[in-house]
């Protein structure tokens, strides 16, 4: 029985230890407010003098978000070349997500975008909707493509699509 209390006494000290600081979820600045709204979240995505935490946290909130509009302000962001490319890839990303085959053409046209973060996230949402139209954009664009690691995702994507 003593054993037990000490197990239990022992679990419950183990749980009040501190995460180290690598392992903590980072906090949102308290000058960002994120109110849930399609508005709000634009605002911060879009505001470069934001954390880029709190950038990416509010395109990650604008895929999640349950309003056919977001679909267009993630569009946007990708496509607004005066974003930061972090920003810009993850709305690439997020739009693939959301849109599947309808985020082809969208995808299609950032795959020469000059930023090859942009780039490589075309290319791996591209694989990620798949389909013949995913497929010949991809392969356009592989013999054009410089930067190693997009040509990497490039062809890991047409495998993908032709699986």
């Amino acid at each position: 029985m003593r054993w037990l209390a000490l197990a239990i006494a022992l679990a419950g000290c183990a749980t009040a230890v501190p995460k180290p600081a690598a392992q903590q979820k980072p906090s949102r600045p308290p000058s960002v407010q994120l109110d849930g709204s399609l508005a709000s979240l634009r605002k911060v995505a879009g505001d470069a003098a934001q954390p880029m935490p709190a950038r990416l946290h509010a395109v990650s909130e604008i895929v999640a978000l349950n309003d056919p509009a977001a679909n267009e302000a993630l569009r946007t962001l990708a496509g607004d070349s005066a974003q930061a490319a972090p920003v810009r890839a993850a709305a690439t990303t997020g739009l693939a997500q959301r849109e599947g085959p309808n985020s082809v053409s969208a995808l299609s046209s950032l795959l020469v975008d000059a930023d090859a973060k942009v780039r490589l996230a075309a290319a791996r949402g591209l694989g990620m909707v798949g389909g013949e139209a995913a497929q010949a954009a991809l392969q356009a664009r592989l013999d054009a493509e410089t930067d190693p690691a997009v040509r990497d995702e490039i062809q890991k994507s047409l495998a993908r699509t032709t699986d």
